[in-house]
């Protein structure tokens, strides 16, 4: 996954109409195969035996009846499939999908029955078929937060594959003092001269080796651990959107952090990075909140791009500065709004100033698009 993503390869969730077994190009992407899928083991066999026999499903019902027909599908797996993203192409929500599931594998199993025995019951005639998905509209359920879908999409694949929980932090990894985890990876060749000093010795080495960084991604793993002398210290893994990274919190650093050390937490970490024979790994100095890395000090501007129709950039103008002016955090940055093709950073004489403020960066992206909020440092 972090190969094909840095090279710009898409990777496709998988999909019950479309997925293979293992991983399978489709174009030029790679779509993610139902063995990489947990509690499916080597059923998506089934599922594509199913598909190239009788044709593509058309909606979640379809899939689950056809499937329990023929090869008996039990919950643990339509949830599975639900949770990594399979069945996202058909109507509702991944939560509306887990609330119909029960639903639709009871009618799937009447309909088994009266194929079984040769006789057909009312609510297994294909006439009420397109009625099932309209099921949908009468839950009155709600999509699962953005965090927990990608947190449960990453349980059942082993990785983030529709989106990332720091996408909504994209203006902060834009800020040059943060690396990302593969480049801090990276081993390259490098020339030095040979001992005789005629002839140059190509090596290969991490550039890091050494360095002190501040990096930044989400908590996936953490074992805390007590010491010879009974403190507490902690090994943990750390991922962006590039890749991952081991890292060694100390018991001075631990104990004033531990707070804020929780898997999933978004955190930026300030340390050294030893290359060894075992790899590469992150001795922790410092760890920080992503608001405290979006500073007056280290932020020198917010450029925000209104929409291009006048009528509806004013009312963006109008709810941007109630943003800013409802805010809890001093306005000390200077702001640049561009509309219609000009540029302003002053109102009624006096200059525009916002705050970078994690909460009022992910309001106006809300309100404008993340492409239309741009922080420079």
């Amino acid at each position: 996954m972090t190969v094909c993503k840095n090279r710009g390869i898409a990777v496709l969730s998988p999909d019950v109409n479309y997925s293979m077994q293992d991983f399978s190009v489709d174009g030029k992407s790679i779509r993610f195969g139902f063995g990489g899928i947990r509690n499916m083991g080597s059923y998506g066999e089934l599922i594509i035996e199913e598909r190239d026999q009788n044709g593509l499903f058309t909606s979640l019902y379809n899939f689950i009846e056809r499937m329990s027909i023929s090869h008996g599908i039990n919950r643990r797996r339509i949830e599975a499939l639900i949770y990594s993203g399979a069945l996202d192409s058909f109507p509702g929500t991944r939560q509306e999908k887990l609330n119909m599931i029960d639903v639709f594998t009871g009618i799937a199993s009447i309909a088994k029955g009266d194929r079984d025995n040769g006789t057909k019951s009312l609510l297994s005639t294909s006439l009420f078929t397109p009625m099932y998905d309209k099921f949908f509209t009468l839950t009155g359920a709600r999509e699962m937060s953005e965090k927990l879908r990608l947190e449960k999409e990453r349980e059942y694949t082993g990785f983030y594959v529709s989106g990332h929980p720091l996408n909504e932090y994209e203006s902060v990894f834009k800020n040059p003092s943060i690396k990302n985890f593969y480049s801090i990876q990276q081993i390259l060749p490098n020339s030095i001269d040979s001992e005789d000093g005629v002839e140059e010795d190509i090596v290969f080495e991490n550039a890091f080796d050494g360095e002190m960084v501040r990096i930044a991604g989400v908590v996936q793993e953490l074992e805390v651990r007590e010491t010879k002398s009974h403190q507490l210290m902690a090994n943990i893994v750390i991922e962006d959107v590039s890749a991952s990274v081991k890292g060694i919190i100390f018991p001075t650093i631990y104990s004033q952090n531990v707070h804020r050390l929780k898997n999933g937490e978004v955190l930026a970490f300030y340390g050294k990075i030893e290359v060894s024979e075992f790899g590469t790994q992150f001795l922790v100095n410092g760890i920080e909140t992503m608001d405290e890395l979006m500073t007056p000090d280290s932020v020198a501007n917010l450029t925000l791009y209104l929409d291009s129709d006048l009528s509806e950039a004013r009312y963006e103008f109008e709810e941007l500065m109630n943003i800013f002016e409802k805010s809890d955090t001093p306005n000390r940055i200077p702001v640049t709004i561009v509309m219609g093709g000009k540029t302003y950073s002053t109102r009624q004489g006096k200059a525009i100033l916002g705050n970078t403020k994690l909460a009022t960066i992910i309001k106006l992206q809300e309100l404008l698009g993340r492409n239309s909020v741009q922080v420079q440092y």
